[in-house]
């Protein structure tokens, strides 16, 4: 992905020096997001006029959150809206803004890593917070068995949105002062490598402090305890890191742990079949169900919006017993996936639900676009194609989502390779690589409920399951752009059948250009709406394990001014 940083300025009632610090940011000529987190009428005529300005935007959160708040609800819509880093600055001025430039270089340069600041404070520093910074510093380097973190505090930092969505997917952190702590020792869990540069850090004779002493000294007291405790389980692996040369990017480094398990796992099977196999889950499923947490809250919240729908295949008041049952039916997810590809499912077990078969849509000699998703198990069905229909249909995948999953499939299978195209982000090439395909008469599938990591993050909000959920426009913007038929296609396993569901979703979309922005999001609340149609028929079978509504509020609706900044 390239690099495209955007600053990230947290406010709260620092109406007098924030147009100066906004001032100061325009020399580097980027885009400028002003979260303000409740100042109300105080700052309401500097925002507003800020907000006017060039390549500004301001989001105004309706009450006072704390900084932690203000700066989540800030990273989530510059992740939303495609950035690949967030430049964060205090609004207050504190910070030496000549140093923007090697920070800038710095990110750019090793874009997985946080560039953070190593504050070099004057004479005017309150002695009570340079105390209070080497409290802290000191059980951050208990909390992650590593000098590395030399400044935790500190609010001058290049984030990759990539890592810092990852932990906000998956850990709840504080809205206050604590947070800027918990999220460099979080990011530093995950497998993050950092950078300090120095940075002068002024105080003000008149400058605001929002520092509550004893509400936020007891706040990142017990953010320290639930770090302690998050580190004591991850002690081994932390340990392993210090004699490890190893500066892989995060999500290489948990593909990496998950396929040990997957192979390891299907060994099991091959050596002892299926029957091993579902015993070999039951540890490894109860490991990942209690130590998962956003995966175990994930499911939950899932499963616990299904059971609120009338007749629903889940009880009441789901628990424990059923995100077990979850992760279990996601292990044999898997298995029945490389077991396809290895030719080990019969083509006899599938059981087309609809009037409509595969076998049909191939037979209009029509290229289509085949809209999925992470309902079961659409692989089965493409690798049981091999016998009958195979050189028709093509999976259309995001590298990053598994890259390693891949390669391991095409060592079961090397045909594999041929019937997948794997792609880094939805642009015009990928367009037209995917437009020959469709003029060939290959049907290809893409699922429609996940981001891409490296996508624009374009979405939008439509109902699922009750409530506002995110899904991707670039799906249902690449069907308006090939002008094909399009499909919906679903697969899940229900005891010894394969159950197959395809339905006619659209003969073109959008094919009045006028009206083509339109026409896509109507496509993705039908798309939304059959989704939930079908989940609620085989909600066990949902393999979205992350907090698929979002943990923070909804961004601004107001992306107009940094989005039109991509295409300056």
């Amino acid at each position: 992905m390239s690099f495209r940083p955007a600053f990230l300025i947290p406010n709260y009632r620092h109406g007098r020096m924030l147009p100066q610090t906004i001032a100061g940011l325009r020399a580097f000529n980027l885009p400028i997001l002003i979260v303000d987190d409740g100042s109300g009428e105080q700052d309401a005529a500097v925002l507003a006029m800020l907000a006017e300005q060039a390549n500004t935007e301001v989001i105004c959160l309706p009450q006072n959150g704390g900084k932690g708040h203000a700066v989540k609800a800030g990273l989530r819509a510059l992740y939303q809206q495609g950035y690949s880093h967030a430049f964060q600055i205090d609004a207050d001025g504190q910070h030496d803004q000549s140093v923007v430039p090697a920070f800038l270089r710095a990110a750019e340069t090793h874009p997985a890593q946080i560039i953070c600041g190593a504050p070099q404070y004057n004479d005017k520093a309150p002695k009570s917070r340079l105390y209070g910074r080497q409290i802290t510093n000191f059980w951050v380097t208990v909390e992650t068995w590593s000098r590395k973190i030399s400044d935790a505090m500190c609010g001058f930092r290049v984030y990759p949105l990539q890592a810092t969505e990852a932990v906000l997917s998956r850990h709840r952190l504080g809205d206050r002062m604590d947070f800027d702590i918990e999220m460099l020792v979080h990011l530093y869990w995950l497998g993050c490598d950092m950078s300090f540069l120095p940075i002068q850090v002024d105080y003000p004779e008149a400058g605001i402090s929002h520092f509550k002493a004893l509400r936020d000294n007891l706040l990142i007291s017990w953010a320290h305890t639930r770090l302690f405790f998050g580190m004591l389980w991850r002690t081994p692996r932390l340990i392993a890191r210090l004699f490890s040369r190893n500066d892989a990017h995060w999500s290489a480094q948990k593909e990496r742990g998950s396929m040990f398990g997957i192979k390891l796992l299907f060994t099991m099977y091959k050596l002892f079949g299926r029957g091993f196999f579902r015993l070999c889950l039951y540890p490894v499923m109860a490991y990942y169900v209690t130590f998962n947490r956003a995966g175990r809250e994930a499911s939950l919240d899932f499963l616990e919006r299904v059971a609120r729908i009338d007749d629903s295949k889940v009880p009441k008041q789901p628990g424990r017993r059923q995100v077990f049952k979850h992760f279990m039916q996601f292990g044999e997810a898997v298995l029945d996936k490389i077991s396809a590809w290895r030719g080990e499912l019969s083509y006899q077990s599938i059981r087309f639900r609809t009037e409509l078969t595969m076998q049909q849509v191939v037979s209009k000699g029509q290229g289509a676009l085949l809209i999925g998703s992470h309902l079961g198990n659409l692989e089965v069905v493409r690798a049981l194609a091999t016998k009958t229909y195979f050189d028709k249909i093509t999976g259309v995948f995001f590298t990053e989502h598994a890259q390693k999953f891949s390669e391991y499939l095409k060592q079961q299978n090397p045909e594999v390779a041929k019937r997948m195209v794997e792609v880094s982000d939805m642009g015009v090439d990928t367009a037209m690589r995917l437009q020959e395909r469709i003029d060939q008469g290959e049907l290809l599938v893409i699922v429609g409920d996940r981001t891409p990591v490296h996508s624009k993050g374009r979405v939008e909000w439509v109902d699922f399951l009750g409530s506002p959920a995110p899904f991707p426009q670039g799906p249902f913007i690449l069907a308006s752009v090939l002008q094909c038929p399009v499909y919906l296609f679903f697969c899940w396993r229900e005891g010894e059948d394969i159950n197959v569901f395809v339905e006619p979703f659209a003969e073109r979309i959008g094919s009045n250009r006028r009206e083509r922005a339109k026409a896509v999001t109507e496509a993705i609340k039908r798309y939304a709406s059959r989704l939930e149609h079908y989940a609620l028929k085989a909600p066990y079978q949902w393999f979205n394990f992350f907090h698929f509504w979002g943990q923070a509020e909804r961004p601004s609706p107001k992306p107009s001014l940094l989005e039109h900044h991509h295409g300056q």
